[in-house]
């Protein structure tokens, strides 16, 4: 359903009124946020305008990192990976991002990191056998 549905969100142009349609449920909320990328402009703060809404959600928060964390299709591009990881380092480095989300995004980070790894050793040429 994502591949299908998801980047016909805009998050940009649309925010306000996702947003006013999420506020109204937790249900909702982690319903748009399974629907959107990472990939997509406007991800972020989006994001982080979906969190306030629900600050004590953890179940919006990990569907947001998964959103961020996952892309969508059977063929392995990792352009996608890197534009987010390269999206966080913007975020990070940008002094509009909230301190508070800071934590979240090294979260993200880790996670894609981690997501990574299996095709970077695939590379380089090692054999990924799961363990370090």
């Amino acid at each position: 359903m994502k591949a299908d549905c998801g980047l016909l969100i805009n998050l940009e142009g649309d925010c306000d009124t996702v947003l006013r349609i999420a506020a109204e449920n937790e249900t909702f909320a982690v319903s748009f946020a399974e629907l959107i990328s990472g990939t997509q402009n406007g991800f972020f703060p989006f994001a982080y305008k979906l969190m306030d809404l629900f600050p004590a959600s953890k179940i919006v928060r990990s569907a947001l990192l998964s959103a961020a964390s996952h892309q969508f299709g059977a063929v392995v591009n990792l352009d996608p990976y890197q534009k987010v990881l390269t999206d966080i380092e913007a975020e990070k480095s940008n002094p509009a991002t909230p301190s508070r989300f800071v934590p979240w995004l090294e979260e993200v980070k880790q996670r894609i990191q981690e997501e990574l790894r299996p095709w970077r050793s695939m590379d380089s040429g090692e054999e990924f056998l799961g363990w370090d």
